[in-house]
């Protein structure tokens, strides 16, 4: 319900559920706010990576091989911490990169601000829509994520 794409339909859906007798709000509870720890050891470990650029306006952090090996985490509990880099206050541009293989990163691009990071993403053979995309970039990390950020940079407006 949090997006811009919710159609009445989705409502339609969820009251059905309801209806039948789910637990919304258990349901909600368990998909979007339960952590192992692993995860959880992991994700502070994310955000010790941090890079801020463009004013703090551009954000990119990442979860290594070695991070996921360390935690003992799974590749799939990254999933919603670009979400946590674009509710920081003034962040416009999000990036969060994912290593799958030495030195090939899955990066999560996301808009808070007007800017269409699918064509960020489409540079290098990914896609998406305008809000949210994702890519996979090749090299050293922190590389990858200083190219994206400098990538999504071009979307901000042209200062005066």
């Amino acid at each position: 319900f949090r997006f811009d794409n919710t159609t009445p339909m989705t409502f339609g859906l969820a009251r059905d559920l309801a209806a039948r007798g789910v637990d919304t709000a258990q349901a909600s509870h368990r998909v979007l706010h339960e952590r192992r720890r692993a995860g959880l050891e992991l994700l502070q470990r994310c955000l010790g990576t941090c890079a801020w650029t463009a004013g703090g306006k551009i954000v990119t952090a990442r979860a290594s091989l070695a991070m996921l090996a360390e935690t003992k985490a799974a590749a799939s509990e990254t999933e919603g911490f670009v979400n946590i880099l674009t509710s920081v206050d003034g962040v416009q541009y999000a990036a969060f990169l994912k290593e799958t293989a030495p030195d090939v990163w899955r990066a999560s691009l996301r808009a808070v601000a007007d800017g269409d990071v699918q064509a960020i993403a489409a540079r290098y053979g990914g896609g998406g829509h305008r809000r949210a995309a994702g890519c996979t970039i090749e090299g050293d990390g922190d590389a990858a994520a200083a190219e994206v950020a400098a990538a999504l940079a071009e979307l901000l407006p042209a200062r005066r």
